[in-house]
This record gives structure tokens, sequence and C-alpha cells, in this order.
């Protein structure tokens, strides 16, 4: 089982700019599948598009957003909107919990990245003025840096605590798309329009190597766990598993039709690739053969996070989807049959 939730309506009176609105969770009633619409809602307007998620470690809580400049804060385990929280000027693209879970992070196309803190609601710093959107905002795995990507060759390193920019470095990149820190936080990977990825150390700043990995633009990128191997999906219809040490190919596959936009790893063994086909594809890590698929987006699907027991999706269909992982087959399974497609019950908001 499954749910969807179409995204609330835009605002018909806003908050103060840089402050939350919180929406009272309810009480004594079933929680996901269930459909939340923002209050004050303008029905005239459509839902946005969802390009961002990210969820607490450790709590229920995640974040999302997207075309609206709002931010949403949902409780997973009441199934209700915590927060909405304007403070953006213009479309968000990323979203990321800091690891500690008191901090939330945004950016966008208005340049800007802002820190909220995720049980207020509160605007608590703004960081960074880029003349040009911001795509993509990351932690490192301490939470002492923030490394900064958008739409030029640019990746900025700030501290975290203080929001100065430590350092500025090139990349030959195109307009950046996507980074990732390794587990143990010694290597950045930033990837964009020219299909090649860079790889620094995080301590030095130092390059330590090219990868000229996909013929596209490359919008998403997610290491393993042991801190050394890089997944890599782009325009071009490919996945491809690197060694970020050696730069050496270990794997690559196609993704076909799918256009891959974002690529989450449920663990060391089985990977999700969505995208363009509007469906999040699992793939054997191990094997590199598809082990099925999750179906029910009816728009591209832009961004995942998994937190717990469940994945969480959300797409150009102005939906987020919550997957409970207890549902797909056992990992001792999947590499004998085939995961079957699971369709998503596409509740609205007049079934509330």
């Amino acid at each position: 089982m499954l749910a969807c939730v179409p995204l609330g309506l835009a605002l018909l009176a806003a908050p103060c700019q840089g402050q939350g609105s919180g929406v009272e969770t309810p009480r004594n009633q079933s929680t996901w599948p269930r459909v939340h619409a923002d209050q004050n809602a303008d029905s005239k307007r459509p839902p946005p598009v969802v390009t961002a998620l990210a969820a607490q470690t450790g709590n229920d809580l995640f974040a999302s957003a997207g075309d609206d400049h709002i931010v949403r804060i949902w409780s997973l385990a009441a199934g209700a909107l915590r927060w909405r929280l304007e403070g953006h000027t213009a479309w968000v693209r990323s979203a990321e919990f800091s690891p500690d879970g008191r901090i939330l992070a945004t950016a966008g196309n208005d340049g800007r990245v802002i820190f909220w803190d995720p049980q207020s609601g509160v605007l608590s710093r703004e960081l960074l003025a880029w003349d040009s959107p911001i795509s993509a905002a990351r932690f490192s795995p301490d939470g002492k840096l923030l490394a900064v990507v958008g739409f030029q060759n640019t990746l900025a390193l700030v501290d975290a605590a203080s929001g100065a920019v430590l350092s500025r470095i090139g990349c030959p990149c195109g307009d950046i798309r996507t980074l990732a820190f390794s587990a143990d936080g010694r290597l950045l990977a930033a990837a964009g329009r020219s299909g090649v990825i860079r790889i620094w150390d995080v301590q030095t700043r130092e390059k330590l190597r090219d990868i000229a990995a996909h013929r596209r633009r490359v919008h998403s990128l997610v290491f393993l766990a042991d801190s050394q191997t890089l997944i890599s999906g782009a325009d071009d219809r490919m996945v491809g598993v690197w060694n970020a040490e050696t730069g050496e190919s270990l794997q690559t596959f196609s993704a076909a039709p799918c256009e891959v936009r974002v690529l989450a790893v449920l663990d060391d063994q089985i990977l999700a690739v969505s995208g363009s086909d509007n469906h999040i594809h699992l793939w054997s890590l191990a094997s590199g053969e598809p082990l099925g698929k999750l179906a029910g987006h009816t728009g591209t699907v832009t961004c995942l996070t998994k937190t717990g027991a469940v994945l969480i999706s959300g797409g150009y269909d102005a939906t987020v989807r919550v997957w409970p992982l207890a549902d797909l087959p056992s990992n001792d399974s999947l590499g004998e049959r085939t995961a079957p497609a699971v369709e998503a019950a596409a509740l609205r908001s007049s079934a509330e």
C-alpha cells in the first residue's frame, strides 16, 4: 500500500515573508494515505510541481518544495502538513536536512540558500546571493560544510555554522546540476551539462580526477556507503557505476526510455532510478538487472528520498507519494524474480 499527496494549492493570503504558517495535525484519524490541501488555498491556481524532497534523519518530518516558491514540512507519521514556509522568491530546486536534523537548507532560482528551523518553521539564516539559480546544496556528513552549485561553473564550500564562504572551486561541468559527498566526507563529486564528473579531495580542495561519464547532462550523483562507489544518472538514459578513487567504470546500464533525473540507494544492493517516463525503476546493483518498477506518477519523477522503511517521491504531476519498502520483495528474492509494478492510489482533494 502506498499514498499519494497532491500538494496544497497556492496561497490566497500568504503569511509574512520568512515565516512559517503552522497547520494543525489531525488527531484520531488514520494516517497515509490522506490528502491535505493548504488552508486558504486558491483553487483557481494549479498545484505546484515538486522538484525537491528531504527527510529528517531519526524523525518523521520530511520537506517538499517546487515551483510555487513555498517549502512544506510534513509529518510522515501523522500524514499531515506541519509547516508552510515562505521566504524564497522563485522556484525551489533543492532541500536538505543537516545530519543532526536541526536545520533544513533550501535553495533555488532566486540564488539564495535559506536555513530553516524545522521544528518551529522559523527562517534562521540566509546564505549567499548568487545572480543565477542554485540547483543543489548539500551538507557534508559531519554537518560542518555546505556545498552549493548552480547554473554556472563554480562550486562554493560554505561554513555551515558561520555562513562564510570558505572556497570557490571551478568545475568544467557546464551548469552544475548535482553534487554528492562520500559517506566518510573525504570526497566531493559534482556534474552537469558536460557529462563530466569532477571529484575533489574535501580537505585539500584539490581536484583528484575527471570522469567522462555521460554524453548529456548529469542530473544525479550518489555515493554508496563504502565511500568509494559513485553512481551517476543522466539525460543520455544511462546509469554509470564508478570507482571514485580510480575513475574506473565498474558498470553501466541503460535506463531507456527514461531520461534519468534522480537516483536513490535503497540499500547497497538496490538502486531506484527515476525520470522522464514517470516510473521509479528498481535495479540490482550486483547484477545490473532490472527488478521491477513503482508506477503511479503521471509526470516526470524529479526527486526521491528514503527515510526509515519508506521511499518518498515527487514530480511534475504535483504529487508526493509514499512507498513502504516493506511492500517490496525481500532482498533474498530480488535476484530471482521481478518485483511487480505497484500502482499508486491517486487520491484527489475532493475525496477529503
